[in-house]
């Protein structure tokens, strides 16, 4: 309910927060004191966001819970208005997503020491460069064949690496 701040929670929401609904009233800024710190101005961006601009709100984010573990929640909303426009209340489901968050992320650890572990050990020489041409990360075999460190190349032009008629 926009007008008074009250939000009305399933028992699903009571869990997911893991909140006891004794001792707890569900207000917008009760919801919100519930939320990451650092997730807390983007949710309330894309909320507001969606009032005003009459658009399905979706957001996924981390809750922050009282012994200090996060959860993963993903969050679908719509707005309803009354005749003159006005916002009258907003409905909406909360999915409690941490499983499959951790799953994605342990995922990502190992897929990236793979591409570690190939980036290190290939023959070909391998140069990460920017937009300006600023040597980023450079692989073993760049180091063998060129003969700087990768101290000495990381922040250089890649210039540094062509032959004078080239450059």
């Amino acid at each position: 309910n926009i007008s008074t701040g009250i939000i009305t929670w399933s028992d699903e929401a009571f869990r997911i927060f893991e909140i006891d609904q004794a001792s707890f009233s569900p207000t917008y800024e009760a919801f919100l004191n519930v939320i990451h710190p650092d997730d807390k101005i983007a949710v309330q961006q894309a909320y507001e966001t969606s009032v005003r601009n009459r658009t399905t709100y979706q957001i996924t984010h981390r809750l922050l819970m009282p012994d200090g573990r996060i959860k993963w929640v993903n969050e679908h909303c719509i707005t309803n208005y009354d005749a003159t426009g006005q916002p009258i209340n907003s409905i909406g489901t909360v999915q409690d997503i941490t499983a499959h968050k951790q799953v994605e992320d342990a995922t990502l650890v190992i897929n990236e020491a793979r591409l570690r572990a190939i980036f290190e050990t290939v023959k070909d020489v391998i140069v990460i460069i920017n937009t300006e041409g600023i040597i980023e990360l450079t692989n073993p075999a760049c180091e063998k064949m060129f003969g700087y460190t990768v101290d000495e190349m990381v922040g250089k032009n890649i210039s540094m690496l062509m032959p004078a008629e080239v450059a």
